[in-house]
Formats: C-alpha cells, structure tokens, sequence
C-alpha cells in the first residue's frame, strides 16, 4: 500500500527567516491597503503596475525585448505574454538572477524534498501541465513568504482559531506550488501532507487521525472523502473548513461534498506561475473575490483590451509585480471569467469558465465546426455528480458520468445527452454514446479531473 508522506508540523522544524520577513512584509501592507478606499485601492495597484513596467522595461532583457517601441505607461497598449512566450524568453526573464533553465531543471530533477531550496535562496516548482503546455516557476523566499500571507490571511485566519490544523492532499512526488505553499506554512499552523493517489481508506484513515479545522484538496476527493467517511461512520472532521483547489469546483461537488461534512467548500483559484489569485469568500455566492494587494487581475476581450463592464466573458490576466525573479506582467492563464458587481466594491470574477485553448473539433458529413471547453460549461443536471466528454472520432464523442446517491443512472445519461447535443447544436448527425461510472478519476499525471479529452 502506498503511504502518505511524513507529516510536517510547525514544531518539527523554524520556518525560514526570510519566508518570515515576506510574510510580516505582506501582512502589514495588507493593513495599509485595508484602510484605503476602494478608489484609492484601485490607484495604488495601478501606480504599482506602472512602475514595475517601467523598472522591467529598463532592467530585464525580455521585458527590454517586449516594450522595445511601447510606452510603459500605456498599460492597455502593453503586449500580452503567456506560457510560451515565456517559455521561449526564459533565460532573458531571469538572466539577472544568476540562474538559466539547466540549473532550475537540475533542481527539480534532485530527489523530492521539500526542505531543499534552490542556492539557498529560491524555490522553485512546475506546473501539471493540464493546460498541455508544462512550466516552471521561480520566487526567492522573501517573495514566496508574501503570497503565502496573503493566501492564509485571506483564506484560513477569518475561518479557524489559530493555530489550524490543516491537511493537505496533493501531489506529493514533486515540486510543485500547492505542496510548497502548504508545507512552509507550517511556521503557522499545524500541517500535514498526503499523498493524491494513496489508497482511499487509508488516506481516510490518516486524516481521521490528524483530526483538521481545514482541509485542502481537489473537490473531487473531498467528495470522496466525504461519502466514504459518511457511509462508514468515521468522518471525525465533519464541519472542517473546506477548501477546493486544483480543480474547478461545480455546483454537484458542492451539494455532494456539503451532504456529507454538513458544511460547503469554498473554492479557490490560484497558478504556479502567478500564486494565489481569487478566493469565494461566502460559499454560498459563487464567486472569487481578487487578493487586495498581490497580484493585479484583469479580463480582457479577444483583442486584449479589457473588460470593466458586469457579466462578460473574457480571458484572465494576471500580472505578479510581487515575484521579483520571475515578475509576469498581463499574462494570459487561458482561462475565462467575467467581472460580478459587490456591495463593497472589491475586484471580484465569477467561477472560471474553461479554457478557449481546449477544443472539441468536429467533422460530420463535410463540415467542421470547432466547440471549446467553456462552450460546453453551460448546463446543470439533476442527480448529475461528475462527467467527462472524450472525443473518440472526429464525429463522435463519449461522455463519461457518475451519479450523486439516489441518482437514476438510465434518466440522468438521457438528459446528459439531450443537454450536450442542445450544446453542440447538433441535430443527430454526431455519434454520441454515453457510460454511467461509479465514479470519473483524475488524470494519473496531474491529479485534476478532466472535463474535457480532444482526439488525440
């Protein structure tokens, strides 16, 4: 059976100094922003934007390459980057560190130990490459101890007495942001981390034995967790304060994951590139309220100019002036969203709405039509608790699906069907099968769910 890594506690080891002075750095600039207006807010991000623009303009190669013409103080007019445009600028990124791409690979090729920094001054990490394209990341620690502030004081420290105990179930055979954010916070909490794809009842078990005020992980495992832990009577931490990440989180997970611990998860949105970016403050509202002082979101159309306006749909852009080694101005996570108004005013985005860069593509009696993954994000089912559309032909597709407790598995695949085909405009033509799962599992390589499988 294989077993969850050793738990970390904060007694086991002094977090790091510097983490610490980032942390304390980040704190207190949150007490400032929290007494400005929500006017005076919005300048201060602006100022600050501006000014990293223009420092990177003059001091970093890749930002010197991209501005080369432009004026840095016309935000809007600034071009967007993304995964393989950093990809392909890494080196001039992040020359002025010291660092190039061979020495961050060997590091993340060293045996797996959280401990272990980067020159004794940097942490880096990689993605799951769920967006198909793979990226590593950088921070020096004093950075990386701000975005650790800012995601406990936002997402832990309203919701628990301190210290929480909190259990993390994540990756845990590589380098990679959750594991690391989780395990340095244990210079303020009690942590524990488990292993994704450890055996279902053990990791039960462990957890049952830990006893946590949080949980973090995908919301297909709480669910899990929670139906599991129910049916046996051992769900010691029912009523712990949940928290979805690396997965977004529907409104089946929610119900189901809800009947089970007697309390609904809160969804949270962040990358390794960028850190923490969203968080639902009330999960019974689903949306994800921005961080007030670490990173600077916008939504921007097809054309990359941004969206003020309520309610309309556009792609995410996210720019980190906090990451001094790897700072990303208005980077594009290929993700969707639109802006939702508040009472207090406060940059708040909907729930994502899938990416435009995973498409469904279509042949049928000669035509091509194109369908992508937020295309196909506009239905609700009842008894419906998870599903996976896998393109198996150029005109045929299978949907995977589970039902929550009680479901009709024949009824709810019907309906399934009849909501897709209503999605894809399609009149018959499409071959569409659909298989009832006990349950739809996460990809072996980066422990998310995939919704969406175009034809390979």
């Amino acid at each position: 059976m294989k077993t969850s890594l050793k738990f970390h506690y904060s007694s086991e080891g002094a977090a790091d100094p510097y983490i610490e002075a980032g942390y304390a750095f980040q704190s207190s600039l949150e007490r400032r922003v929290a007494d400005l207006s929500v006017t005076e807010r919005s300048e201060f991000l602006y100022q600050d934007r501006l000014a990293a623009a223009l420092r990177l303009s003059r001091t970093n190669p890749m930002y010197a390459k991209l501005y080369s013409g432009k004026n840095p103080n016309e935000w809007d007019s600034l071009p967007i980057i993304d995964k393989i445009i950093v990809s392909k600028m890494f080196e001039d990124l992040v020359v002025s560190q010291g660092i190039n791409r061979p020495i961050v690979e060997g590091y993340l090729a060293e045996r797996f130990d959280l401990s272990n920094c980067l020159h004794d001054r940097y942490l880096a990490f990689e993605s799951s490459g769920s967006s198909g394209h793979r990226s590593i990341s950088v921070y020096n620690l004093f950075d990386f101890g701000r975005s650790l502030a800012a995601f406990y004081g936002m997402c832990m420290q309203p919701y628990v007495r301190n210290p929480a105990r909190v259990a993390y179930v994540g990756l845990l055979d590589r380098y990679n942001g959750g594991n690391q954010w989780m395990y340095h916070l244990r210079g303020h909490a009690n942590v524990a981390l488990f292993d994704l794809f450890d055996d279902l009842e053990h990791l039960l078990h462990e957890i049952s034995r830990f006893c946590p005020s949080v949980i973090l992980t995908r919301p297909h495992l709480l669910r899990e967790l929670g139906l599991s832990g129910k049916a046996q009577g051992r769900l010691t931490f029912k009523g712990a304060h949940l928290i979805s990440v690396g997965e977004g989180l529907t409104p089946p997970d929610a119900q189901s994951i809800s009947s089970c611990f007697e309390t609904l998860p809160h969804n949270s949105f962040s990358t390794t590139e960028t850190g923490p970016i969203g968080f639902q403050l009330d999960p019974d509202v689903e949306s994800l309220t921005c961080y007030p002082a670490l990173n600077y979101v916008e939504i921007v159309d097809e054309s990359g100019v941004p969206i003020t306006r309520f309610h309309e749909y556009g792609r995410i852009v996210v720019s980190n002036t906090y990451n001094t080694v790897m700072p990303l101005l208005r980077y594009d996570l290929g993700d969707q969203a639109c802006w939702l108004p508040t009472d207090d005013g406060r940059p708040t985005m909907s729930f994502l709405m899938g990416r435009n860069s995973t498409v469904l593509k279509f042949k049928v009696d000669g035509s091509v039509f194109e369908v992508c993954e937020r295309e196909l994000a506009g239905f609700a089912v009842p008894g419906l608790a998870n599903y996976q559309l896998h393109q198996t032909r150029p005109d045929a597709l299978n949907i995977g699906y589970s039902v929550s407790f009680g479901g009709d598995p024949t009824h709810v695949g019907l309906v399934l069907e009849a909501e897709i085909r209503k999605l894809l405009k399609d009149n018959g033509a499409l071959s569409i099968s659909t298989e009832h799962k006990r349950e739809i599992g996460p990809d072996k390589k980066t422990g998310k769910m995939r919704r969406i499988i175009p034809l390979s």
